[in-house]
Parts: structure tokens; sequence; C-alpha cells
């Protein structure tokens, strides 16, 4: 597994890409809005790297949904093996939050938030907000 990002829920995410761009010296890539389970969510990676900044804003229901101040979501790791990766982290004792395909968020209640992304989905992640991909 490769960290690529951490990943922080964001009640507002224009004024958050504008704090944390100003005080980091970041700059952003495209706003995608996209499904997710529950709703949609506003999201946005940091370019540069190799490890970026994801904000996202959820509506109100989704997982990435907060009120008030910006919170820690999760740890983005690429996987060559997404399935091997899930199974380990299970068999640590984590349990599996969310399946979306090629991303799975896995939560444990002593550690924070997995996000396990498959290397295959990084063209496509290269596409919407360009990330480059691992290794």
């Amino acid at each position: 597994m490769i960290l690529y990002h951490v990943g922080c829920a964001v009640a507002d995410l224009d004024r958050s890409m504008r704090d944390v761009g100003s005080a980091l010296g970041l700059d952003w890539s495209p706003v995608r809005e996209r499904p997710v389970p529950g709703g949609r969510a506003r999201v946005v990676y940091s370019l540069g790297g190799p490890t970026h900044v994801e904000l996202l804003e959820g509506s109100p229901g989704t997982p990435w949904h907060v009120s008030g101040a910006p919170v820690h979501h999760h740890m983005g790791y690429w996987t060559d093996d997404l399935a091997a990766e899930t199974a380990r982290l299970l068999a640590l004792g984590f349990r599996l939050e969310h399946d979306l395909g090629h991303v799975r968020y896995l939560c444990s209640d002593a550690a924070p938030r997995i996000e396990l992304v498959s290397t295959a989905a990084a063209p496509e992640l290269a596409r919407l907000y360009g990330l480059t991909a691992p290794g």
C-alpha cells in the first residue's frame, strides 16, 4: 500500500479550499460533484504530491457531511490487490464500512478510517483530478 492522500470532510468546500490553499500554498484540481452513499459530494484534491489533501463536502445523510468544523475523515492508500488488502485489514479487526467498487473504506474503533483505492482506478482519477498514478 502507498499513502496518496488525506481526506477531510468540510462544511464549506469553497471556504476550505481558500483557507487551506492559502495556509499551505496548495493549488487545487477542478471541483467534481459525484454520487456517494446517501447523496452527493463535492470533491477536490490538492495538486502536486506525492501526498494530496482531499476535501469533501457531503450532502446531509452522507458519511462525508459535517455541519461544523472540518474533520479528518480518512487516509487514502493505493493498492495493487484490493481484495487481498481488504482481507488483510479485516483479519486485523477492521470493519468494511463502504464498498464502492474500486474504493473500499475500512474502520476500526482504535485507528483512523482507511480508504483502499485500486491502482486500476488511477487513470480515471488522473483524468478527473490530475493525480499522479503510483510508481
